[in-house]
């Protein structure tokens, strides 16, 4: 007996059979470590993935939950492999939602998001609880890294309102995403809102860092800067990341900047210098403590701070931290010193570096900025290049070949100084490393060196003598002259004589072993005119970048009048009287304004400038008074006296029957025009409709001038501007009668809503309830009617009600058409006994109800 039972257990041993209990073991542990290896692979690959975390841009709304980075990869990868197995191999496990889970992270983390929405939108699909609550923040987030706002906006508030019983934690994470979604669509008060309510019930120190300094960015967004500095404080009190706790404490300092706190600023930056934590940072702290002096208005010391920071050569600044201090020394140059050429110097440094200046600087366009001062200073250059060398015209040979040779000689001593100075720079540099930058450096154009600023005072007496320290006498390297080979009877005084004599060979000579050039300076009268005219001309363009890009008034005012009141270029005085009626009328000086346009009247009656500024003035200067004859005068007069001044339609057709009969067509323009002017004027004040009838009169008189071809110059010049004007306004007129007609054909009259009181409401929107538990849909369902009398109704069929104040009906008709007339009777005897709550006031209500057929 106990030998069979032995032979048959030997069998089942060889057959492989084993227990249910020890089959579900061994598939339990399958599983189990399948997911542990998914798991496993999953914190491998996070941790690479954090590990890699940029750092954060202050300037930029951060992210509570930071994007993810290319770290981590193939961890990702094998996470997800494994995890699929599971559901390949193992579908009915508890793992299962574990599995989808890890599977959709995977997805997210590898920025493969819309494989990982699908992977949320499943795991969803499949769980309940916190699990599915935490499903819902992975999608939401996944929305966030797919840039669709207003879809994740839409999704993240339906889930907060559909899921119950929400854990307090998983809620307020919910809600940091949706304040990210907010902030990234510019809804900054939306996004202050959930900050405002959730950040203090998140459990994480990490998360609740980044959302209180998130709430700084946007308090910062909305102009709330005492409430930017709350936030910002609040954030740098959490012991958290690095990145965040010194970024923290900088907008803290920022923002008692920002309020005018500058001693808390001053005392914040320098602490967190002092902090070797955060030994990095100090080239950005040492900017902005800088930066603080400069808002107290301590230029000197701002100054100081930055080119110490710039001539930094062992910890030197980025180009970020460079092109901001450059751009804060130009602004102090600008506004504190007054100095523009040094500050065209220090824009165009800051615009020269590899960054992109409106990227830090938002609410100012400081590439503009930098490039028009950068022409300024090309201005200046040029105008003073010119009076250098008008006052070189004036030496003569002797004098100027002095000036020549002590320039070669002091190059040559500047050339063997700096040599010397390079040969000791290298020593010291090996000496005493720390001195380096003293001995280099020695400040914007040297200016901080004392031997080279007496060897530029002394190189200033050699070229100029005892001449003042004034304006535009300050260049010295520009030496030209353009008629030292002429004839001697070609020249005009001793002078020019002299240098054409046989010396002149050697004065080129000599200016030539110094790489000097001779050859433009003025001798002839010509030749300096022209020069005169230039320096106008470079005077009225620095005018114009003042008014137009600088936005600097008073200075464009000063060169404007500079050319005003100068006589060497006639051509473009009008254009500079224009310039400065247009500066004082975007100043709202129209007294100044109509004084500068009645000196072009006086001074340049035949100028286009005259023919524009009176046109912006709506008024008339006497063209007429030089052209007048006996054969109209005693008419004109009559229709002038005779015609009140605001009867512009008669005033207009009179003016063209008199010009009818003149023969003198300069005259027939000049009566043309003015009519032309009072048919404008009379189709001001009237719809569009009809004032193209005056319109077109205007232009068809105006057309009539421009054809001509004895017409007054000024008058047509002056037509022309007004054509192009009347043209554009006609066009203007054109589309929208097209628009018009465009409506009309949209929607014929006989299509328009015959209820004089247009597109009635529901009644539920102007709160009339219908007094009956379930509504219309009630109404509906006890019809009985069948499914196929429903498939001959459309999907909803509507109704208009008046309600009595007390609720009653006073009156009902069908609006639905193709509603057949049983349907009809049947809902009408069952309307007949309805009822409304009542909706009071002293008059009826009229409102639509829909009864839905379909539902």
């Amino acid at each position: 007996m106990f030998k069979n039972l032995y032979i048959i257990l030997f069998a089942i041993l060889l057959t492989g059979c084993v227990s249910p209990v020890k089959q579900g073991w061994q598939n339990f542990t399958a599983y189990y470590n399948t997911f542990y290896n998914a798991k496993q692979a999953f914190d491998e690959g996070l941790e690479l993935n954090q590990r890699q975390q940029v750092d954060i841009n202050p300037d930029q709304p951060i992210r509570i939950h930071p994007s993810p980075t290319e770290a981590g990869q193939e961890e990702f990868e094998r996470a997800i492999e494994k995890g699929a197995s599971i559901l390949r191999d193992h579908a009915d496990s508890k793992y299962l939602t574990r599995a989808v889970s890890l599977i959709g992270q995977s997805y997210f983390y590898r920025q493969e998001y819309f494989s990982a929405l699908e992977k949320f939108q499943e795991l969803r699909s499949l769980s309940a609880g916190k699990e599915l609550q935490e499903a819902t923040i992975w999608q939401s987030r996944t929305y966030l890294e797919l840039e669709l706002y207003e879809e994740g906006i839409n999704f993240t508030q339906q889930e907060i309102d559909f899921i119950d019983d929400w854990d307090t934690d998983l809620l307020s994470e919910l809600n940091m995403v949706l304040a990210q979604l907010y902030s990234e669509k510019g809804e900054w008060t939306e996004a202050s809102e959930v900050l405002q309510d959730y950040t203090g019930l998140l459990k994480s120190n990490r998360l609740k860092a980044r959302a209180y300094f998130l709430h700084g960015q946007v308090h910062e967004s909305l102009g709330n800067n005492f409430q930017a500095l709350a936030a910002y404080r609040l954030s740098s009190t959490i012991m958290s990341e690095y990145d965040i706790e010194f970024n923290s404490k900088r907008k803290l300092a920022q923002m008692h900047r920002q309020t005018g706190d500058y001693e808390s600023a001053l005392q914040l930056f320098r602490s967190l210098e002092r902090d070797d934590k955060f030994i990095n940072d100090h080239v950005d702290l040492r900017y902005e403590i800088a930066r603080t002096y400069q808002e107290m208005n301590r230029a000197q010391e701002a100054v100081t701070r930055y080119n110490r920071l710039l001539r930094d050569r062992f910890d030197a600044p980025s180009s970020a931290i460079k092109a901001k201090s450059y751009f804060g020394l130009g602004e102090i140059y600008r506004d504190r010193f007054n100095d523009f050429q040094t500050a065209a110097a220090y824009f165009d440094s800051a615009n020269t570096q590899s960054v992109n200046l409106s990227n830090i600087y938002e609410d100012v366009d400081a590439e503009e900025i930098a490039r028009a001062f950068g022409e300024y200073a090309s201005l200046k250059n040029e105008i003073e290049r010119v009076d250098s060398l008008m006052h070189l015209s004036t030496l003569n040979e002797a004098e100027l070949d002095s000036v020549v040779r002590r320039i070669r000689d002091q190059q040559a001593d500047r050339a063997e100084v700096s040599r010397q100075q390079n040969l000791n720079s290298a020593r010291d540099i090996a000496e005493s490393p720390d001195d380096a930058t003293e001995v280099l450096e020695f400040g914007f154009l040297n200016s901080k060196d004392p031997v080279r600023k007496a060897e530029a005072q002394s190189y200033f007496r050699t070229v100029w003598g005892n001449r003042p320290l004034e304006d535009n006498w300050r260049r010295q390297s520009a030496l030209t002259i353009s008629s030292l080979d002429e004839e001697p009877e070609m020249a005009n005084d001793d002078s020019e004589t002299a240098v054409a004599t046989n010396g002149g060979s050697n004065l080129i000579e000599t200016a030539a072993s110094a790489g000097i050039d001779l050859s433009e300076i003025p001798f002839t009268e010509e030749e300096k005119n022209r020069m005169k005219r230039s320096k106008e001309q470079f005077k009225y363009r620095l005018g114009n970048l003042f008014f137009l890009s600088l936005n600097m008034p008073d200075s464009a005012r000063y060169y404007f009048n500079e050319v005003i009141q100068s006589s060497a270029n006639q051509d473009i005085i009008p254009r500079a009287i224009y310039s400065l009626a247009e500066l004082e009328f975007s100043e709202n000086n129209r007294e100044e304004m109509v004084q500068k346009a009645n000196l072009l009247f006086d001074q340049y009656p035949e100028s286009i400038f005259a023919d524009r500024i009176a046109i912006r003035l709506n008024i008339d200067y006497d063209l007429e008074d030089t052209v007048r004859t006996d054969q109209f005068e005693t008419e004109y007069t009559s229709i002038q006296q005779n015609i009140a001044d605001t009867s512009y339609e008669e005033k207009a057709d009179s003016l063209v029957d008199l010009a009818e009969s003149i023969s003198d067509e300069k005259i027939v323009s000049l009566i043309y025009l003015e009519a032309a002017e009072n048919y404008l004027k009379a189709a001001q004040d009237l719809p569009s409709e009809t004032s193209v009838v005056f319109y077109n009169s205007a232009l068809e008189l105006l057309n009539l001038i421009m054809g001509m071809e004895q017409a007054d110059t000024r008058v047509r010049r002056r037509t022309s501007i007004m054509l192009e004007s009347i043209e554009e306004l006609l066009a203007e007129l054109k589309e929208e009668d097209e628009e018009d007609e465009i409506m009309i054909e949209r929607f014929p009259e006989d299509r328009y809503p015959t209820d004089p009181a247009g597109e009635l409401p529901i009644c539920e929107d102007v709160d009339v309830q219908l007094n009956l538990a379930g509504g219309t849909s009630r109404i509906v369902a006890e019809m009985n009617w069948s499914d196929k009398q429903k498939s001959q109704l459309p999907d909803m069929i509507s109704y208009r009600f008046a309600i009595n104040p007390d609720g009653s009906i006073e009156e009902y008709s069908i609006l639905s058409d193709e509603v057949p007339a049983e349907i009809e009777n049947a809902l009408n005897s069952v309307i007949e006994d309805l009822n409304f709550d009542p909706v009071g006031g002293d008059h009826s209500i009229r409102c639509k109800l829909n009864f839905p057929i379909r539902f």
